[in-house]
This record gives structure tokens, sequence and C-alpha cells, in this order.
């Protein structure tokens, strides 16, 4: 994921678990996998600071984000059933 983020206009996106990587957080992805048994989930943070996301970085960041998942999807698509 983070080759694939990084090859659209090369951004430099950070790598590891959430509290480690970012911060601290609650009510995010991990919280229900985890509940549900789920092994692995993802924790996306996107371009921009404390959640505010220039309108000129919203699409560059999509266009990012899609790569990264098309990545994800095609991994779990590859895998045995």
């Amino acid at each position: 994921m983070k080759k694939k983020l990084r090859a659209v206009y090369g951004t430099k996106y950070e790598c590891g678990p959430t509290a480690e990587t970012i911060y601290y957080a609650s009510g995010i992805t991990l919280d229900s996998t985890t509940k549900l048994g789920i092994s692995m989930s993802y924790t996306l943070e996107l371009r921009g600071d404390f959640f505010v996301v220039p309108t000129t970085e919203i699409k560059p960041a999509a266009l990012e984000t899609f790569e990264a998942f098309k990545c994800v999807a095609e991994h779990v698509l590859s895998l045995p059933d």
C-alpha cells in the first residue's frame, strides 16, 4: 500500500501500528474488527493537518488512496479459497 500511495505523487506516508505511528484513537476500524475476530485492519491518515484538507489536496489524496486500496483488493482476490 505504501509503495502504491507514493507512486502516484511521491507523497511519503508512514506505516505502522496506529498508536505508535500517529496517535491513540478510539472508534476506528481496529476497534470493530477486533471485536469481530478479524486479525487485520487498516487505518489511513490522509493528507492535511488536523483533519483539515485544503481543497487542492482532496483529489490527489483520493487518487493515491484508490491505488492503495486496489492493491489490497488485488491481494485479497489472489488468496486461495
